[in-house]
């Protein structure tokens, strides 16, 4: 797939046909996973957390949240996470405290989960590698790209949160390596999915952050179209550039047949939207 192909999808700002699906405390599907082999259907499991978009915005901002740092009340952000849990039927769901930055943990053991896991934010960190049944590797985005992975057993699976700053820096290079730590063949493929952010005609970024991708390889800079009303900012394709970087680690990598844009499809949240918004949860887990 081309830059063209991916900078234009077909007319993207529409909202996609998915089904929202209510899970007691919990409104979300487990969205469509392009290039999936059939078999790993039912190896792992995996679910993205949608928003109600039949309500305002402004009168309820944080409807259906799972973050604790956008000023939700924690009680109420500890008991969606509780019943999401156990309507998903999880043992474990491991939640990060993200800093848009490149750390991965490596979830390999019941007695570590045991030992360390509770409700909370347990790990300062952007991604997490799961090989435990039924513990959920899981990242919180609002226009940050979120990206699952899953070798071809499916006993190795991972979450990644990419922002620009994180794909500049390496956060998927980082995830893959960590994932690939645990496999006994390394050449074992790993497939991805890259779930809801923010699309290729609303993310207008400065020339410096251009600059930090063009300075890598010059091969990123067709991820940025000039924009039109400025003659010093672009539209950045989070999906280009991380389809690009996952193609360079050999994943397995197909683009959704259309791209969704967190900014206009009112079921997710979007910071750039909304700058008061809560966060919806990708979550992926092995199931044997």
């Amino acid at each position: 797939m081309n830059s063209s192909e991916l900078n234009n999808p077909a007319e993207n700002s529409g909202v996609h046909d998915l089904t929202q699906s209510f899970l007691g405390c919990a409104l979300g599907c487990s969205l469509p996973w392009p290039g999936l082999p059939e078999h790993l259907n039912g190896r792992i499991g995996w679910w993205v957390s949608m928003q109600n978009s039949a309500l305002s915005a402004s009168q309820y901002p944080l409807n259906w949240n799972y973050a604790l740092h956008v000023g939700d009340n924690p009680s109420l952000v500890a008991e969606r996470r509780l019943q999401l849990q156990k309507k998903l039927n999880l043992q474990h769901i491991v939640w990060l405290k993200q800093m848009h930055g490149t750390c991965c943990v490596d979830v390999d053991s019941g007695e570590v989960i045991t030992t360390l896991f509770s409700g909370d934010d347990q790990f300062i960190a952007d991604a997490a590698v799961s090989r435990v049944p039924h513990c959920a590797a899981a990242v919180m985005t609002a226009d940050c790209l979120p990206i699952l992975l899953a070798d071809e057993t499916g006993g190795h699976v991972a979450a990644i949160h990419a922002g620009w700053r994180g794909l500049a820096n390496g956060v998927i290079e980082s995830s893959v390596n960590t994932l690939r730590q645990g496999l006994f063949n390394k050449k074992t493929p790993i497939y991805a999915m890259l779930g809801p952010a923010i699309g290729p005609n609303s993310f207008a970024v400065g020339q410096e952050v251009r600059d930090v991708f063009v300075q890598q390889n010059l091969k990123f800079a067709q991820w940025f179209l000039p924009q039109e009303i400025s003659s010093t900012h672009f539209l950045a394709n989070l999906y280009g550039l991380a389809y690009e970087r996952l193609q360079v680690l050999d994943v397995c990598v197909q683009l959704p047949d259309t791209l969704y844009d967190t900014y206009f499809q009112k079921q997710w949240f979007s910071y750039r939207r909304n700058a008061q918004c809560g966060r919806m949860v990708s979550l992926i887990w092995p199931l044997s």
